[in-house]
C-alpha cells in the first residue's frame, strides 16, 4: 500500500515538474536580434520586465538609425523586385506571322505583318492583335524573301524584347504564313 502511494506522490510531482517548465516556456518572450551579417533572427529567451522593456526602447532606438531604414527600403524593393518577376512570368505573348496577298486586275498589293496574342497563365487576354508592319502597293512575287526577312527580324526582335523582361514568349511558326486573298 505504502508502494502505491509513493508512485502515486512521484507521478504527481513529475506532473507538477512538467507543468512549471510548459508554463516557463509559454511566458518566454521572443526578442528580434540582428546578428552581424544583418540578418534578423528569433531567440527565445526568459527577460525580466525592466529588461524588456529597456531592450524595447534600445530596439525603438534602432528603428530609428539611417541603416535600419535602408535596410527596410532594401527588403522593400527586393519583395518588389520578386513580385515583379513572378507576375512577369505568369504572361506569354505568342507571335503568328503572314503575308497576305491581294490579287487585282492591274495589279497585285501586299501586307506583311504578325498577329499577337497576349495569355495570362494559360488564358487569353483580349482579343488576338494583327499588326501589318510593311506595305507593298506593287507587289512582285520574287519579293517574298524580302517580305520574310523583315517579319521575321522584327518578330524575333519582340520575343527577344519580351524574354528579357520576363515574360514568356514565342513565334508559332518559323517562316510566314501566305495567305492569297482576290480583291482589295
Amino acid at each position: 500500500m505504502s508502494l502505491d502511494i509513493t508512485i502515486v506522490i512521484l507521478i504527481l510531482i513529475i506532473f507538477v515538474l512538467i507543468s512549471v517548465i510548459i508554463t516557463n516556456i509559454i511566458t518566454k518572450k521572443s526578442l528580434m536580434r540582428i546578428n552581424d551579417n544583418n540578418e534578423i533572427k528569433k531567440t527565445i529567451e526568459i527577460v525580466e520586465p525592466e529588461v524588456y522593456k529597456r531592450l524595447q526602447d534600445e530596439i525603438s532606438k534602432n528603428k530609428d538609425t539611417d541603416e535600419y531604414k535602408a535596410l527596410l527600403i532594401n527588403e522593400y524593393l527586393k519583395g518588389m523586385d520578386e513580385g515583379r518577376k513572378e507576375t512577369l512570368s505568369k504572361f506569354t505573348i505568342t507571335y503568328d506571322t503572314f503575308i497576305e496577298t491581294f490579287d487585282n486586275y492591274f495589279r497585285k498589293r501586299a501586307e506583311a505583318g504578325y498577329i499577337m496574342q497576349m495569355f495570362f497563365n494559360g488564358m487569353p487576354i483580349g482579343d488576338p492583335t494583327k499588326r501589318i508592319i510593311q506595305i507593298d502597293e506593287k507587289f512582285k512575287d520574287e519579293n517574298v524573301n524580302l517580305l520574310i526577312n523583315v517579319i521575321t527580324t522584327n518578330v524575333t526582335g519582340l520575343v527577344n524584347t519580351a524574354i528579357e523582361t520576363g515574360m514568356k514568349a514565342k513565334m508559332l511558326q518559323k517562316a510566314p504564313r501566305q495567305i492569297k486573298s482576290k480583291k482589295k
